[in-house]
């Protein structure tokens, strides 16, 4: 049986696990949050809906905006090359 103690202190590497963000210079096909850096100022959070290995290194990624933002930010890589569709 799992102590009182356990179970709380397990809770406190939920949050941190779950809502981590990658920048998206360094995302990846796997990734389940991304952020977008527009500004000191701004910037642009989103959770992975899905995404497509479209083979040779080229993938798709589709995420919903969080943090009070509307939209979605889609990402593509292209054989290496840099795409956001906006």
């Amino acid at each position: 049986m799992i102590s009182l103690k356990s179970f709380f202190l397990s809770l406190l590497f939920i949050p941190i696990f779950t809502f981590s963000q990658e920048n998206i210079e360094y995302s990846n096909l796997y990734s389940e949050n991304i952020t977008l850096n527009i500004s000191d100022k701004k910037k642009y959070s989103s959770q992975k809906l899905g995404g497509l290995d479209l083979g040779n290194g080229s993938f798709s990624w589709n995420g919903k905006l969080i943090g009070g933002e509307e939209g979605f930010l889609p990402r593509n890589i292209c054989d290496s090359v840099y795409v956001i569709d906006g």
